[in-house]
């Protein structure tokens, strides 16, 4: 109870920040999708058609949008609220405002770089290990730099790739399509890939990727999973946080 008191402040202050990340992704994901509706209409006749015809096939205007941008699934807003609201909008796509490739590129550095900045700036938010007299190891090694509170986009992309060669996995034996991977699919991965993390860190890391506690991970929850192992297995360290960073978190589990 001690150490949950001593923990108060950072956790405050990280509420904080991890509410505006939130705000932050979303409000790149909306950006980027009413952009990418608007450069979809056309620019004389049929716009009115073109529009309903967008509206009625968001999911696939979504995947677009995924794979132009490499937006996790998490961070888009919910299809059947957004179908809606722009069912209920009164007036063509083109007269929200233009997306800017500027103001994304500078909401990018922030959530890469700024916020991490952030967030290592609050204290017990940084492990502070004694550095080697003489400068640094020369038999460091570079993966190390794995940080546990951020996923790397690259290393995102070849989560999911890995999670998309499980689903077909999972198909070929049950004929059956999945959005979510039971564990023992899930567990075999891990070991393979990681080998050096122990069995009972392969269970808390289970635990917390788990978030909404159903028995399986779907994409999001697989890929945080694969990032703690790699954490564990790139530091050097047997030591997790009894709950997931929530900068780990997808916007649409909060």
């Amino acid at each position: 109870m001690i150490e949950d008191l001593k923990s108060l402040p950072k956790n405050a202050a990280l509420r904080k920040v991890n509410e505006f990340i939130k705000r932050a992704r979303t409000v790149k994901t909306h950006a980027l999708i009413i952009g990418h509706l608007q450069d979809q209409m056309p620019m004389m006749f049929g716009k009115d058609d073109k529009q309903q015809e967008l509206i009625e096939n968001l999911a696939d205007e979504f995947n677009a949008v995924r794979n132009d941008y490499n937006i996790p699934v998490g961070d888009f807003p919910n299809l059947a609220k957004m179908q809606e609201k722009l069912r209920g909008h009164n007036g063509s796509f083109r007269d929200f405002p233009a997306k800017s490739k500027n103001k994304v590129a500078r909401l990018d550095a922030a959530l890469s770089k700024d916020i991490p900045d952030l967030i290592a700036s609050i204290p017990g938010m940084t492990e502070q290990r004694p550095e080697a007299a003489g400068g640094s190891n020369p038999f460091d090694n570079p993966e190390t730099s794995i940080q546990l509170n951020q996923m790397q986009p690259e290393s995102r992309a070849k989560y999911e790739e890995d999670f998309a060669n499980l689903q077909l996995q999972h198909s070929e034996m049950s004929g059956q399509p999945t959005t979510c991977l039971a564990g023992g699919l899930v567990a075999p991965h891990f070991q393979k890939k990681f080998p050096a993390v122990q069995r009972e860190m392969l269970a808390k890391i289970w635990n917390l990727s788990d978030i909404d506690k159903d028995g399986s991970l779907d994409v999001d929850e697989f890929c945080i999973g694969m990032h703690l192992c790699a954490y564990l297995a790139a530091n050097g360290v047997n030591v997790l946080p009894t709950t997931l960073p929530l900068t780990l978190v997808p916007a649409h589990k909060y």
